[in-house]
């Protein structure tokens, strides 16, 4: 085993441990506090999405988010729910980048279906193992229960987010999880496990 497999998986490891601390600290958070206009843009918005029309359910996401920004504290503190429905909205338009990071920022806000929504992105990006990992503990929103299969089978696909050698991408993977940008270091973390499969094996042992 050389010295990139061994911080591999030194890495690995740590990062699932503060993962699963982190995890259960997001379920703390309650109901969503969304406005009363918020709320019907949503509701109305995630009907759309069910249907399957996903780039009009974006521009309603988005149109949501603005109206919230504008209500709280002039752009500040925009609720972890609806940026979590808008990170699962991106995902399945394949807009993975912006589907991280704003899994990531709602997470940090606070929502307890983060975990679920987590998993929906990153099992629409092909990362199987580290979706199956967050849906063991996660909660299913009722308004998508039932739903969520199969939109995810139907748009899920293979992503990349990784352009770099593998000592860099560890290196990044490992300071977007010190961020608290978990979803990113994850689907990271999985693509190097995937370079070093031995490990990953060890690792899921």
């Amino acid at each position: 085993m050389n010295s990139l497999q061994k911080q591999l998986l030194i890495s690995i490891t740590c990062f699932f441990f503060a993962l699963t601390v982190n995890g259960q600290d997001g379920q703390q958070s309650q109901n969503s506090s969304f406005s009363f206009n918020t709320f019907n843009v949503v509701r109305n918005t995630r009907t759309i999405l069910k249907q399957g029309d996903i780039e009009k359910a974006i521009v309603s996401f988005t149109n949501a988010i603005k109206q919230e920004q504008s209500i709280r504290s002039s752009g500040k503190g925009v609720d972890g729910h609806l940026l979590s429905e808008y990170a699962y909205a991106l995902a399945l338009h394949h807009d993975f980048e912006a589907a991280l990071m704003n899994i990531d920022r709602a997470r940090m806000v606070g929502t307890k279906y983060g975990d679920f929504y987590a998993a929906q992105v990153l099992a629409v990006m092909g990362y199987k193992d580290a979706a199956q990992q967050l849906m063991q503990q996660a909660k299913v929103p009722e308004w998508i229960n039932g739903s969520y299969q199969e939109l995810t089978e139907k748009y899920k696909t293979t992503a990349s987010i990784n352009r770099d050698a593998p000592e860099v991408a560890l290196k990044r993977a490992n300071k977007l999880a010190a961020n608290r940008q978990t979803i990113q270091a994850m689907a990271l973390f999985e693509e190097l496990a995937a370079i070093y499969p031995d490990i990953y094996i060890l690792l899921v042992g």
